[in-house]
């Protein structure tokens, strides 16, 4: 089971070198990314069997490469461990979207961020900063996962979150109105692959059907 890890938003995931149980388990997390709602999801991995021997840089599981073609989205590992290694999920097109608007520019600027630079000298730098978070932890990430722009700034700023009667997934500044019916839709759409996943032996005819769908629909 995923656990989820607050503020950050990543999910926790174990691993041990099983490609299709690891492979649901992302696919469903990355269900709102495929459906467009949302540009990235943050993954925590532990427990593969490259972490036990022979360990190299930037991989995350031995199926790393058979994975992230079957998701068809792009990664990049944040920070790893001994015992872990976090990762970036994403849609290229999606995240340049979100990271680029106007308040999003703003606020990247002023933690120095660099809009001259493409979206991999972005997550370099997002990266780098991940890698020092024990002096200050990247709050922006959230910029990165698709969370509104006033839940990002108004916990960033340590303002009195929304006092919501039920639990959610990110704190919810201001009016909760249109973060909740975020959430709502992410949630919906993560059941949704849940669900059919349930009756689907092959999780990677699956993903490539899908996919196949969205691409004709397009």
């Amino acid at each position: 089971m995923a656990r989820l890890n607050q503020p950050t938003g990543e999910q926790c995931f174990w691993c041990a070198g099983e490609k299709d149980t690891l492979l649901r388990k992302l696919l469903i997390e990355a269900a709102p990314i495929l459906q467009n709602l949302k540009p990235a999801i943050l993954v925590r991995i532990s427990g593969c069997t490259c972490m036990d021997e022979n360990r190299q840089d930037h991989l995350f599981c031995r199926h790393q490469h058979e994975i992230v073609r079957t998701l068809g989205l792009e990664h990049r590992i944040l920070d790893q461990s001994e015992t872990s290694v976090l990762v970036l999920f994403y849609a290229r097109t999606l995240l340049m979207q979100t990271i680029t608007a106007p308040e999003s520019r703003a606020l990247l600027g002023a933690l120095g961020y660099s809009y001259d630079q493409n979206l991999e000298g972005l997550l370099s730098m997002l990266e780098h900063r991940f890698q020092d978070y024990k002096k200050r932890f990247p709050h922006e990430v959230g910029l990165f996962l698709g969370y509104p722009f006033k839940d990002v700034i108004g916990f960033i700023r340590g303002q009195k979150p929304a006092t919501i009667k039920h639990p959610t997934a990110w704190k919810v500044f201001d009016d909760p109105g249109p973060s909740l019916a975020l959430m709502a839709r992410i949630h919906a759409a993560r059941e949704q692959f849940r669900k059919q996943l349930e009756h689907e032996p092959d999780v990677e005819r699956f993903c490539l059907h899908f996919l196949q769908q969205r691409e004709r629909a397009s």
